[in-house]
């Protein structure tokens, strides 16, 4: 089953699938190929609360880079867009890259010199049509049919806000 990854300050561009990238402390084990559950909010939950899941994602790039990258491209090698680029696909657009190390300080302690994993990833549908179109679907969870997985039905309150056909 895929792990839990928290987009609770980003989540309105996980759902509308404009956030293409996440930074985090940590997550040095993430690794290209690995499925992940976007979740609304994973940690501190109340009793009675559940993880909301928003879309199932896959990872396409992993690396560590350090913070003011986003500050002083020139310094490590990146193009003078780039910063305004990450932006846009951390899907935060509006935020002047300056803005998003501040925040980022303020939120998660340490220092814009601090390394941090950046995770690209793209999103992918929980089940997919099996390749005879025989109007099957194959689950890319479990590697099964969809039929025949662990997975609840498309209508079970574990999707939260995921449609496993999409």
């Amino acid at each position: 089953m895929p792990r839990n990854i928290s987009m609770a300050l980003t989540t309105d561009a996980i759902r509308d699938r404009t956030k293409t990238v996440t930074r985090r402390t940590g997550w040095r084990f993430a690794k290209v190929g690995d499925l992940l559950w976007s979740v609304e909010k994973s940690q501190g939950l109340k009793k009675g609360e559940r993880v909301f899941r928003l879309a199932l994602i896959e990872v396409e790039s992993v690396r560590q880079e350090r913070l003011d990258a986003l500050i002083h491209p020139g310094r490590y090698r990146k193009p003078a867009n780039y910063p305004w680029k990450e932006m846009a696909a951390e899907g935060l657009p509006d935020l002047s890259p300056g803005e998003f190390v501040e925040r980022w300080v303020s939120r998660n302690g340490g220092t814009a010199m601090d390394e941090v994993t950046r995770i690209g990833f793209d999103y992918i549908p929980a089940w997919v049509p099996c390749p005879g179109g025989d109007g099957e679907f194959v689950c890319n969870i479990h590697g099964g049919h969809a039929a025949e997985c662990p997975c609840p039905e498309a209508e079970d309150p574990f999707w939260g806000n995921v449609d496993p056909y999409e």
